[in-house]
């Protein structure tokens, strides 16, 4: 029991105290006036990470996995851990420390691996090839991969900073320029060495036109397509035709000899389509028009028109004026593209039959 102004109470019974207005007359509880709200207000001062966890980071976590990347022992590689850390060091405002040592360490590898590539160059050409193909792609994986670990970087920075900063992927490629270019044997192995392939190719010998591909999408990646390997194709091309046609018109009837050129021109857009840059299309078929048309319309006229159309050949007639109006010889026909408009009109031999369903490259 307890007491309450000298009155006993029942055990378990709390008592209540009154006001002097009699606030609790009613049995109602006072309002908790002295309750608080908890308010969290933001750090006055944005914590600032120090150098050595940029250092740490990277000695301990980072380097390791472009390592890991750069010799394929991917094990144990966790992307979003690395993802992370990447994020965490660009928001506190080490990008700009962060994109060089990439740098640096792309480089380096880089240079372990041209320098690996150089010392083949003593091998038989198309072994050479092969190691330098496999390096390239190895390299163009191995930066795909690195690129996703750094993508954050790769986004925010460098983004931002187009004028002074490559992409991880250009970064990549001109740690690559830079020592292919270096080793100059190496780098006239490749060119002299991609060239070959083509010829043999012309030459209707077997190659193996993945290792061509990959070859010429490297020197396109890297910028030295145009510069240095088109020049060089135009002039082996040119030299090859020439060669081909003074030989062939001498050897080859006029039909057969209008027929391989028309198969020539067919692969070379083909090979234009497959291996080479867009650019290259035109003036190779300007080339193969010039070396095994133009250089010869007279002596291809003379050789063999009439008896073509005292044969009714109709499909090699065709096939000559389509070749010569490529090269805008018709004129040099004279009197005779008139007999071929004469022949037209005849019910037994049309041009337009001749020209119906018949593809490039067609027999007669």
């Amino acid at each position: 029991m307890s007491v309450n102004n000298g009155k006993k109470m029942p055990l378990g019974v709390k008592s209540t105290n009154f006001d002097s207005a009699g606030s609790a007359a009613n049995g109602k509880a006072p309002a908790a006036a002295s309750r608080k709200k908890l308010v969290i207000k933001p750090l006055k001062k944005q914590p600032v990470l120090s150098e050595e966890f940029l250092d740490r980071v990277w000695r301990e976590e980072l380097l390791p996995a472009v390592r890991a990347v750069q010799t394929s022992d991917l094990q144990g590689v966790s992307y979003e851990r690395l993802y992370s850390k990447v994020e965490d060091l660009c928001t506190h405002k080490f990008s700009q420390k962060l994109y060089d040592l990439l740098l640096a360490a792309c480089d380096e590898h880089a240079r372990e691996t041209m320098g690996r590539v150089s010392e083949c160059v003593t091998m038989d050409t198309m072994q050479f090839l092969q190691v330098l193909s496999k390096a390239w792609n190895d390299h163009c994986s191995q930066i795909m991969i690195i690129r996703s670990i750094f993508l954050y970087l790769d986004r925010t920075y460098i983004l931002n900073n187009a004028g002074s900063a490559h992409s991880v992927w250009d970064m990549g490629l001109a740690c690559w320029l830079k020592y292919f270019r270096r080793y100059a044997r190496l780098e006239d192995k490749a060119m002299t060495g991609t060239l070959q392939l083509i010829e043999l190719d012309r030459k209707q010998v077997s190659i193996d036109r993945v290792l061509l591909k990959s070859l010429l999408r490297m020197l396109s990646a890297i910028g030295l397509y145009l510069d240095l390997f088109e020049p060089s194709l135009l002039l082996q091309t040119e030299a090859f035709y020439g060669n081909e046609s003074r030989e062939l018109s001498v050897k080859l009837d006029v039909p057969s000899y209008l027929l391989h050129t028309e198969k020539r021109i067919r692969e070379e857009m083909e090979r234009s389509e497959n291996y080479f840059e867009a650019s290259s299309l035109k003036p190779l078929l300007h080339i193969v028009e010039r070396a095994m048309i133009s250089s010869c319309v007279d002596a291809l006229i003379e050789k063999g028109f009439e008896s073509l159309c005292e044969q009714n050949r109709v499909q090699d007639l065709h096939r000559m004026y389509t070749l010569f109006a490529r090269g805008n010889h018709v004129d040099g026909m004279g009197g005779r593209s008139e007999s071929l408009a004469m022949m037209d009109a005849r019910p037994d031999f049309t041009m337009q039959q001749a020209s119906t369903n018949t593809p490039l490259g067609g027999s007669s």
